[in-house]
């Protein structure tokens, strides 16, 4: 048994990737696996670091929902990232 970390970034719930995300998760909870999705979309998640975070890092100081990820990632055993590709239209 292994601890899963799911991240989860495209726009649609009606997407092959949100599919992919429903399928893969029940398989493995079907197996025992603890199973965590982060829907980057649903979190808001902004991935540019600005100077005042990249700053305040070299401290060892982040943002609570940095973190709250990095707990997550802690946790976990396999990271799973499941993303719409960068030249698909998000559908």
């Amino acid at each position: 048994m292994m601890n899963h970390l799911l991240l989860y970034c495209h726009l649609s719930n009606h997407s092959f990737n949100h599919a992919l995300l429903e399928v893969y998760s029940k398989e493995l909870e079907k197996k025992g696996n603890p199973v965590i999705v982060r829907n980057l979309y649903d979190l808001a998640f902004d991935p540019v670091l600005t100077e005042r975070e990249y700053e305040n890092s070299l401290e060892g100081q982040y943002e609570v929902d940095v973190l709250n990820e990095q707990k997550h990632i802690a946790w976990c055993d396999c990271i799973t990232l499941i993303q719409n590709d960068e030249g698909e239209e998000a559908t």
